[in-house]
């Protein structure tokens, strides 16, 4: 995992490694309603930074180029040079 421990698909609560834009976007909007500060009065703070986190993990896997390379580095390893036999 990265350094900074940002997982797209646990925030949006997806499969690891979907690459369904439908999907995605559909995950989004659930996850921008239940978390949107307008919503949670009593946690608006703690709300609004989830909503952030939301809309950032919707960004960086709505942009193909991002997710194949997460997917990449995620599922398969950094190593292009690994065999198995």
């Amino acid at each position: 995992m990265s350094s900074f421990n940002f997982d797209p698909y646990k925030i949006l609560q997806l499969q690891p490694g979907c690459n369904n834009l439908i999907q995605i976007t559909k995950a989004y909007k659930m996850m921008a309603l239940k978390w949107h500060p307008d919503k949670n009065l009593n946690q608006k703070e703690y709300a609004h930074q989830m909503f952030l986190k939301v809309k950032q993990a919707f960004e960086f896997l709505k942009a193909k180029r991002l997710r194949d390379n997460y997917n990449e580095k995620m599922f398969l390893g950094t190593d292009k040079s690994t065999t198995y036999d």
